[in-house]
């Protein structure tokens, strides 16, 4: 069954989820500011005679069970059946998607290339790029300092592999990384604008 986006956007949207929950929103449509106007017909929708609930009200029975649901696991355990069929669920979800199994593995170098970017040596190069350059931007001539990146001309992970870097001594001791002439001052839109490029 289809229903209106309750946005206000006039979107038109199935009342049910592939998992059968209930929608009301077209994805990414609940995170906009909605128009004071459009704020009034969300209200207008949902409550008095409109509201599902109006007129009704829970029994006892519901609310006492509503009130022992709503005390959580504080100081219980999940019993050893639960945690069996929680751990099948997760090895089903994330099968092929972590480790090796995925096909972006590269053995493992993100632990590198990060004490690589955080090193004394790289904050160094930065900064004499950056005094080269002005702390401008030399794509678009931005001059904002906090939002300025260096940029390897020939790419970091290329230099890393094509110098078959293992450790942080032998990034220490490779000249391409250091090369101050290999390194560009641009602004955080630029340099992502770069990658993709480099990407694609």
């Amino acid at each position: 069954m289809e229903i209106v986006c309750k946005c206000g956007c006039g979107g038109k949207l199935e009342s049910k989820d592939k998992r059968g929950r209930k929608r009301f929103f077209i994805h990414g449509h609940n995170g906009r500011n909605p128009s004071e106007a459009t704020l009034k017909k969300l209200r207008d929708a949902s409550s008095g005679k409109n509201n599902s609930f109006y007129g009704k009200s829970h029994s006892q029975k519901t609310k006492l069970l509503m009130k022992k649901n709503h005390k959580g696991m504080k100081g219980k355990k999940h019993s050893a059946e639960t945690k069996q069929r929680q751990s099948e669920t997760d090895r089903r979800v994330w099968l092929g998607k972590r480790g090796k199994e995925t096909p972006n593995w590269k053995g493992g170098v993100n632990p590198l290339y990060l004490s690589i970017r955080t090193c004394l040596k790289m904050e160094s190069w930065k900064k004499s790029v950056f005094s080269r350059d002005k702390f401008i931007c030399q794509n678009c001539g931005y001059k904002k300092g906090g939002n300025l990146n260096a940029h390897h001309i020939y790419q970091f992970s290329k230099i890393i592999t094509d110098n078959n870097i293992k450790t942080l001594l032998d990034a220490e001791l490779c000249c391409d990384l250091w090369d101050i002439n290999n390194g560009i001052t641009l602004c955080k839109d630029c340099h992502m604008g770069k990658h993709r490029k480099n990407d694609t």
